[in-house]
């Protein structure tokens, strides 16, 4: 977030632009960002679901640590502090709409999505894990919703002939107990993944 600020910074600054209200946009996944099926309980475990987020949404680190509502608004605040460290003045910070034509002012990239799910599968994140599902949806031009999530998932599954009886998803973690993955549909998943055929899933 640092660098993204700094490189905003110095765009603005070029422009002869020190003043902002900055307006934030999580529209990418939409429908409830708390999965229904998670007891209140996990609120300890996992984060809202959000497009938009700063440590995914904890307010310290490690599992256990209270977590933001709102992690967007959260990620915007940190953004426009860190814009502030850079000699812009952040007037407002508000939830506002990106129109398609707004121009791009700066950019910060992830790690490659091999990368991703990698981190993810070594240190169980479940935050991580969820945003993944929701971006598969989107992926396949379809809405960041759990209901479409859970539609592109399985649809894959099928076609790749592991979705089969007694398995159910309703989240991208397995936080809710309701999701089942029989053990045989994992090991026909990494028989997959390690074959000639599908060099794509091995990552």
């Amino acid at each position: 977030i640092t660098g993204l600020a700094r490189a905003t910074a110095a765009k603005l600054k070029q422009d002869k632009i020190t003043r902002v209200s900055l307006g934030y946009d999580a529209s990418l996944f939409s429908g409830p960002a708390w999965n229904p099926r998670w007891p209140s309980f996990y609120g300890d475990q996992v984060s809202p679901t959000s497009a938009l987020w700063l440590d995914e949404g904890g307010v310290g680190f490690g599992s256990g640590s209270p977590r933001y509502k709102d992690p967007a608004k959260q990620a915007a605040t940190a953004f426009s502090a860190a814009l502030s460290k850079q000699g812009i003045k952040v007037t407002t910070t508000q939830r506002a709409g990106a129109p398609k034509s707004a121009p791009v002012v700066a950019t910060a990239s992830s790690m490659r999505l091999e990368r991703i799910v990698e981190h993810v599968l070594m240190v169980s994140d479940n935050d991580g894990a969820e945003v993944l599902f929701r971006q598969a949806a989107v992926g396949a031009g379809r809405a960041g919703s759990i209901a479409e999530a859970t539609k592109v998932v399985r649809s894959e599954l099928t076609e790749l002939g592991i979705w089969g009886p007694g398995m159910t998803i309703s989240d991208g973690s397995g936080l809710a107990r309701q999701t089942k993955v029989p053990a045989d549909a994992m090991a026909k998943m990494l028989r997959l993944a390690a074959s000639e055929q599908h060099p794509e899933l091995r990552p």
